[in-house]
């Protein structure tokens, strides 16, 4: 097991482990204290013997209490040893997720990641976290049960102990396909947490195209698929208990047949067949435990190995270099990326030199987006390089380049959180800085309409525009002073008037290096751009300022004639924002 997952659950609660398992093996040799009280009160009895019956009795109103304090003490710090051990093992895999790079992060969908946090930790801390602790227990139950069975009668604890032998081999042959349908289960309840959540995130889309009867007939085929892996999982369970079950009658019967036997021979008292009897919980009820215990826990310790997966899917950082503030150039040279056999870009090569503003235009997909999500180190497998500052991408830690480029998506995710903190993103900042980002992103009316800084924003900003929460991407981009900021049709959702301002107050900034995607081929917002880089089938086909793209005629002019004879067109009939 990874060395961090096994540490989150039982080195850091070691000290609570070892508590939970001596409680419970005392209150097991409670249980045994009682089956020999019982043999010894009743042959006393038999015997009439007044003096020892005092004794006894004393004693056991002396445990019985004890016992009963003894058993809630040792169920309570059992759920503390379990709410900790199930806490640092939530905070471990959501740490681990947390240090993903974005190429394995994306290598699992969000579905999966939600499974592993709620039905695959819900199952490790029933029957790996509990289990483990239960299992010491009834091995020290059972281990006392057949010690204290030998002590009393050891020719009928023998045949006790051979018959146990049935419901060890019956466990043996179920392992594996336990083990297995554990894991059709995991995957299972993952691939239906995965479209739940796609139904929830696509209600809009759901409701607009009147396909609820088909999304409900999907959804009933993967919860049958869930309930019947479930419903296999069970019954292997199930086949397991009942074959332990009969072979826990069968040496009760043993009990009875060779006690019987050897009471009529004199061998073994009344009081000591009826201790056999009580013992039998100590030896039968531990084996079937033990049993479903050790299948359950394999099972389980499956389901952690996939947490361990996401553990080592972490790229090594280790071997990668900071880089201090950006100040120089990025370089493309040569590089091109394939997906799935297509050809996404192809021979690219450009400089991104510090403090100058750079637009990338082109049609829909002809690779402007995954050009900056490759300056990112959001693709790996392509061919050329990236360098910043003459430093090769690939040797860079994504601290440091995550340090250096803020990137406004156009579909800005917003937390559920207040106003404020979604632009501070949950850090302190100074109280001026803060202030001026609000103007510069044109903030000040909507905190004001909304009631201030407070305001509750909804899951991914449900009560606010497109518009609005792309404001709010572009404070929170503005208050880290990032010296590269990334913008994938930042404005989009803005009108023609409030894109231009922000567009002129981005270019006035100083000492930032501004690559942004753009339908918008209006002159009053490309001419502020020191470069236009015209995007064609994944190939840099012309750049240069708007002045002189218009002026060459070529691809970008047309383009421009083509977005401008639409908004004519548009404002005769009274719309006056159009995005290219």
């Amino acid at each position: 097991m990874n060395e961090k997952i096994s540490k989150s659950i039982y080195k850091k609660n070691i000290g609570l482990f070892i508590l939970s398992c001596l409680l419970g093996i005392m209150t097991s040799i409670l249980f045994i204290a009682l089956a020999i009280i019982l043999q010894k009160f009743i042959d006393y009895s038999i015997n009439k013997d007044i003096d020892n019956i005092i004794k006894v009795t004393t004693v056991s109103v002396i445990l019985l209490p004890l016992g009963a304090v003894g058993m809630y003490v040792g169920y309570a710090v059992k759920n503390l040893y379990t709410k900790r051990a199930t806490l640092n093992l939530k905070n471990t895999l959501v740490e681990n997720i947390l240090r993903l790079d974005m190429r394995s992060f994306n290598k699992e969908s969000n579905g999966t990641y939600i499974s592993r946090l709620s039905n695959d930790i819900t199952i490790i801390q029933n029957d790996y976290i509990k289990g483990t602790v239960e299992i010491f227990v009834q091995l020290a139950m059972l281990v006392g049960g057949v010690l204290a069975m030998f002590i009393i009668n050891s020719f009928l604890a023998l045949s006790i102990l051979l018959t146990c032998i049935i419901p060890l081999a019956v466990s043996s042959i179920f392992n594996n396909r336990m083990q297995k349908a554990q894991g059709e289960v995991a995957e299972q309840n993952k691939n239906y947490v995965s479209f739940i959540k796609d139904i929830l995130s696509g209600n809009q889309v759901v409701k607009s195209f009147n396909i609820e009867k088909e999304i409900f007939e999907r959804a009933k085929a993967k919860a049958n698929k869930q309930e019947k892996a479930k419903m296999v999982y069970e019954n292997l369970l199930s086949l397991i208990m009942s074959l332990t079950d009969i072979s826990t009658f069968l040496v009760a019967v043993v009990i009875f047949i060779v006690g019987t036997q050897q009471l009529m021979k004199g061998e073994i008292t009344v009081g000591e067949i009826m201790a056999f009897i009580q013992l039998l919980n100590c030896v039968t009820v531990p084996i079937n435990r033990l049993i479903t215990g050790f299948t359950k826990r394999k099972a389980s310790r499956a389901l952690l190995m996939n947490f361990n997966k996401i553990g080592e899917a972490k790229t090594d950082q280790t071997q990668r270099i900071d880089i201090p503030n950006f100040s120089n150039k990025i370089s493309l040279n040569g590089l091109s990326l394939s997906v799935d056999g297509k050809k996404i870009l192809d021979d690219i090569n450009f400089e991104f030199e510090y403090g100058k503003s750079y637009a990338i235009v082109g049609t829909s997909g002809s690779g402007k987006t995954t050009l900056l999500k490759m300056l990112t180190g959001f693709y790996d497998g392509y061919e050329g390089n990236i360098r910043y500052d003459g430093v090769d991408l690939e040797k860079i830690s994504d601290q440091s380049i995550f340090q250096n480029v803020s990137f406004i998506h156009q579909d800005c995710f917003i937390f559920d959180d207040t106003i404020e903190q979604n632009i501070k993103l949950f850090r302190e900042c100074d109280t001026d800085e803060f202030e001026q980002v609000i103007k510069k992103s044109m903030l000040q009316k909507l905190i004001h309409d909304r009631g201030g800084f407070d305001v509750l924003c909804g899951e991914n900003g449900i009560h606010f525009s497109g518009g609005e929460k792309q404001r709010i991407s572009i404070a929170r981009a503005l208050l880290r002073k990032s010296p590269i900021l990334l913008m994938d049709e930042a404005t989009s959702a803005l009108d023609n008037q409030t894109a231009s301002d922000l567009e002129c107050m981005l270019s006035e900034m100083q000492g930032i290096t501004r690559i942004s995607i753009t339908h918008r081929l209006d002159e009053s917002i490309l001419s502020g751009y020191d470069e236009i880089v015209l995007l064609n089938n994944g190939k840099i086909e012309e750049h240069g300022t708007y002045h002189k793209l218009m002026e060459a005629k070529q691809r970008f002019y047309a383009l421009s004639m083509l977005s401008r004879h639409n908004n004519d067109l548009l404002i005769e009939k009274g719309i006056t924002s159009l995005v290219f």
